[in-house]
Formats: structure tokens, sequence, C-alpha cells
């Protein structure tokens, strides 16, 4: 009994074998099935589906998001509440500006005294002092003459007379303000960055190169004309605390101005180009 149970079972898995055997397919041999992957594959990689797709996550999205802070509905009927426009006013404004310069100004005076301590270890002072100043001085003592103030210019040194006293300033080569072009480069590298034309970002450092050195020359003839009506007291607090105030408001004057008017955007010159095709 217990050999025909054994060979009976035998039986069974054999059969069962062979029809397993029997119904396994061979993916390779079978062209219909790999059409369909691969056209299954094509549909799931198309541009069409992957925009349904894209569109129907957008669209969650959003509905999400107006889930979460839904978008109030005006009713006509009720009388709607009066809205407040915030408007920034000129004193506003101007508080605001010398905020800025206040902060601003203790960083330029250290940076001032650095670099200062720098150019004298170097010896570089030399060079400022010798060919610099003496051209400085002389196109000063020029605005001193063509604004009616008597003057005549050494060097170093320009001299002026208000009846019969003699009025002398001494101009060294740490006055003439070659610290501003120094703080104008390097707010440059924060001005220019972005994607903007190289031609008009030569033009910004033109222009700012010429302005800062107007803007030292007529500092200079402010401190001699301040020494001229008012004594050398006055002109020396102008000369240590309102010459510095001068150049941080004309940095950010500056480059407000210069993003405003001179900065292209290459995008803007991409569509402007295209527009006269």
């Amino acid at each position: 009994m217990e050999n025909n149970m054994k060979k009976n079972r035998q039986k069974v898995i054999t059969q069962k074998t062979k029809i397993v055997a029997k119904t396994k397919i061979n993916f390779c041999d079978t062209p219909v099935l790999v059409n369909a992957i691969q056209t299954k594959s094509q549909h799931i990689l198309s541009k069409k589906y992957l925009k349904d797709f894209s569109q129907k996550i957008h669209r969650g999205f959003l509905a999400l998001a107006d889930y979460v802070s839904p978008i109030p509905t005006v009713d006509e009927d009720q009388p709607q509440l009066p809205t407040k426009i915030i408007s920034i006013s000129t004193l506003q404004i101007i508080v605001i500006f010398l905020c800025v310069i206040l902060i601003v100004m203790p960083f330029v005076s250290t940076f001032n005294e650095f670099i200062t301590r720098i150019v004298m270890r170097i010896e570089a002072y030399k060079f400022i002092q010798n060919i610099i100043v003496p051209y400085e001085v002389k196109i000063v003592s020029g605005l001193l003459n063509a604004i009616g103030i008597e003057s005549q210019s050494s060097l170093t040194r320009i001299n002026m007379m208000k009846g019969n006293t003699p009025i002398d300033i001494f101009i060294s080569w740490n006055c003439i303000g070659w610290q501003s072009f120094i703080l104008f480069m390097l707010s440059a590298f924060v001005g220019l960055k972005g994607p903007f034309t190289v031609a008009s970002k030569i033009e910004v450092i033109t222009v700012g190169i010429m302005g800062t050195l107007l803007i030292n020359i007529f500092r200079i003839s402010f401190i001699a004309i301040i020494a001229y009506y008012f004594g050398e007291l006055s002109a020396v607090i102008f000369h240590d605390y309102v010459s510095t105030i001068m150049v941080i408001i004309w940095l950010i004057t500056y480059w407000t101005f210069a993003h405003q008017f001179l900065l292209h955007h290459l995008d803007f010159v991409k569509i402007k180009a295209m527009n006269h095709l």
C-alpha cells in the first residue's frame, strides 16, 4: 500500500511539472508582448503624457493650496471695508537714508584708516603725493578763481587772500579721496552682479570713476570755500565728518541711478534685437 501511494504521488508531481513546463512562456520569443511593452514605454515617455502628468500635479498643488488657504469670495451685497494704502513720505525716505548713512559711516572710516596704513607701509603714497596731488591742486585752484576767490597753487598748497589775511591750505596725499575709488571698485563687485551686458558694465565703471573724481574735486573745493568764509575749525569738521558722508551719499545715489538707467539686462537686449528683425 505504501509503495502504491508513493507511486501515485510521483505521478501527480510529474504531471504538474509537465503542465508548468508547457504553460511557461519565453518572453523573448513572443513579439506581440514585446511590442506591447515598447508601445507602453513610448507612451509613458512621450511629451504629451509627461505634459498631462505635470498638469495633473499642478492642479493638485493648486487644489491643496486652495484647501489650505482658500481665496475669500467677495459678496457684493455686504459693504466693503475701506482699503488703506500705505505710502512712504519724503521725510520717511530721508530718515531711512540717514539711518543707512549712520550705519555705514563707521565702516567707511575704519576702512579708510586700514587702507591708509597699508599704503604707507608699501610707500605707495609717494606716487599719490608727487603725481596726483599737484594736478588736483591746480584744478581746485582754478575752480576757486572761477567763483571769485583769488587763489594760487603750488605742488601741495592752495594760497588764498581774504582782504589782507592769507589763508593757506595744505593738501596731502591722504586728503584727495583715493579711498573713495577703492570703495567704488569694491561696491562694483556687488553692483555689477547679474545678467547685464558687458558694454553697460564698462559704461557704469567709466562713469563711476569720473563721477568719483568730480566728487573728490568738489569736496576739496568745498573745504577751501568753508575755510575762506567760516574759518579753519569749520573746514576741519567738514573734512573729518561731512566728507565721508558725501562719499556714502555718492555711492548710494550712483548705484541707484546705474541700475535704473545705465545697466542693460541681457534678456531685454535679446528681445529688443528680435523686434528689430
